[in-house]
């Protein structure tokens, strides 16, 4: 992980804090719509799976289906739940990214996992087990995930089971 892609990360959360403040400058920051989601998806996909060398774990699902969100807030989804899924996971396990007829795009893995106080203590700059699990990063990934969730007005929801692996839906 290199110091400006955390920045960047930091930088995009501290966008979606103050929009949650001054919803109508959010709404006009990046007014442009995914036209094609299924291509967005992939290059932004495997874009992050090569960052972690882990691009012949990546499985697509990509169907039809365009979101309405913008181009901004779709390829950030994309990137923070792969990139956390390549970070929870073991080299050589699948990680999927699926986006279906519903308009539902969701992420699993194989990897650890997160127990049920986990999943509800999420939050900004907070990293679990970080002495038990070497972690990369500032612990914004799935508040990220979260704000852009809430800010598309989109249900987020965590599946997991410790040592089975995750699965997000947004």
């Amino acid at each position: 992980v290199t110091l400006d892609h955390l920045v960047d990360r930091f930088l995009n959360y501290t966008d979606l804090v103050q929009a949650t403040f001054n919803s109508a400058q959010s709404a006009n920051r990046d007014g442009q719509r995914v036209v094609n989601a299924a291509v967005e998806l992939d290059t932004v996909a495997r874009q992050a799976t090569e960052r972690h060398r882990r691009q012949a774990d990546l499985v697509l699902e990509l169907g039809t289906a365009t979101p309405a969100i913008t181009r901004m807030h779709l390829a950030r989804l994309a990137e923070e739940l792969i990139d956390n899924a390549c970070k929870f996971s073991r080299q050589g396990t699948p990680i999927k990214l699926e986006l279906n007829a519903a308009r539902q795009l969701s992420a699993t893995d194989q990897g650890r996992g997160l127990t049920p106080l986990e999943i509800a203590h999420i939050g900004a700059f907070h990293q679990f087990d970080r002495k038990k699990h070497e972690q990369q990063g500032l612990g914004l990934g799935l508040v990220l995930v979260q704000k852009i969730a809430a800010e598309c007005k989109a249900d987020f929801s965590i599946n997991s089971e410790l040592g089975k692996g995750t699965q997000i839906l947004v």
